[in-house]
């Protein structure tokens, strides 16, 4: 029904800027004319679409099976709270 609401609202735009060049006076009721024309096309034509074309947001992929992310983070450490100056890795400074 999206593709139809965009579709229909291209062809309601389109319609009712017909509709205001062909009877400029009664512009509202045209943009009101061709956009209630575009939303019921609109409507049949997201009708029309398969399921199968929509994408499925919920797909989750499965993670990597090797640790590539723990690679270069030093063991018992989180990554976050690691020292640079901490060489020997006991948590404390090594200056």
């Amino acid at each position: 029904m999206v593709i139809g609401a965009l579709a229909g609202g291209v062809i309601g735009l389109v319609l009712g800027m017909l509709t205001v060049v062909l009877f400029p006076i009664t512009a509202l009721i045209g943009f009101g004319v061709g956009g209630a024309a575009g939303f019921l096309i609109g409507g049949a034509a997201g009708a029309a679409v398969p399921n199968s074309d929509i994408p499925e947001w919920d797909y989750v992929p499965d993670p990597p099976d090797d640790d590539s992310t723990d690679r270069d983070r030093p063991r018992g450490h989180s990554g976050l709270d690691h020292d640079p100056s901490d060489l020997n890795g006991d948590g404390l400074r090594d200056d």
